[in-house]
């Protein structure tokens, strides 16, 4: 049971009564409010205590809390989407809502929890960017709507929080004369990844459409690219999967793009024909 009190102050009467300790500072947390009588206090303290226990006793019925079932309802979730919301909720919610009944969650909790992170919650308790912030506020804001609609919840009180804005960041885009420096210097380091930059900036296409440029997608004779696949580094490993919009995607290629493709498909030829001839070491030479 809740705990509350009442005393004279002045010509009014204050009334306040202990509603648990804030979740994230462990600081105690108490409701107040002023009547003009004592009796109108002491109906006040009652409602307040009311309200205090109804929502102690609704954070134990059958709750999971909000980070147990993040999960629950993201089946629907690609394979490597799902792995970028599990580190997120291990890493980042967990540890600090993740001992909270989902009823206990409310909408002035979750934006505490956003200025936090905003301060601290970054890589070894420097600001976190509020690009990922919002992204922490997406994947609780769908767990706790599949909560609200499994009825663990009355509502989802991240409809209402506040996030922080993204900030409108000013992009100077690169020069011609600065990429071909760029292009030049990663040419006589290392010519492969040369070639990658060469078609990011060349077709606009990101790193893992990039990467995923070999045989099969190449058509020579047409000189153009067909993306069909992507490359994902998630969980320490790379793994296929569809495009964004999970349709094949065709790019007209320059003279020179194919040029160089054509090159590097020969170095590539060139490392593998030397590695089959390479003798193999047996057992007994080791």
């Amino acid at each position: 049971m809740a705990e509350g009190f009442i005393r004279q102050r002045g010509n009014a009467w204050q009334v306040i009564v202990h509603a648990g300790r804030d979740p994230l500072t462990g600081k105690r947390r108490n409701l107040t409010g002023t009547a003009r009588t004592k009796h109108e206090a002491q109906a006040l303290r009652a409602r307040l205590l009311t309200q205090v226990d109804e929502g102690q006793t609704a954070g134990h019925r059958r709750d999971p809390g909000p980070a147990a079932r993040a999960l629950a309802g993201m089946a629907d979730l690609a394979w490597s989407t799902r792995v970028t919301y599990t580190d997120y909720i291990g890493r980042t919610i967990l540890p600090t809502l993740g001992h909270l009944p989902l009823r206990r969650l409310d909408t002035a909790t979750l934006d505490r929890f956003y200025s936090e992170l905003c301060r601290r919650g970054g890589v070894g308790g420097r600001p976190m960017a509020p690009a990922t912030v919002r992204q922490v506020h997406a994947i609780l804001r769908r767990a706790l709507d599949q909560a609200a609609r499994w009825g663990w919840i009355p509502a989802n009180p991240a409809v209402l929080a506040s996030p922080p804005r993204l900030g409108s960041a000013e992009i100077r885009p690169s020069t011609p004369e600065e990429v071909s420096r760029l292009l030049e210097t990663a040419y006589e380091a290392d010519p492969d990844f040369a070639v990658l930059l060469w078609l990011a900036a060349t077709t606009a296409l990101g790193a893992g459409s990039c990467a995923r440029c070999g045989g099969g997608v190449l058509t020579w004779g047409a000189a153009e690219l067909l993306i069909l696949r992507n490359l994902f580094h998630a969980a320490g490993r790379l793994v296929e999967r569809d495009t964004k919009t999970h349709t094949a995607r065709r790019l007209a290629l320059s003279a020179d793009s194919v040029a160089l493709l054509d090159v590097h498909r020969r170095r590539c030829a060139e490392v593998l024909e030397k590695t089959l001839k390479r003798p193999r070491r047996s057992s007994s030479d080791s």
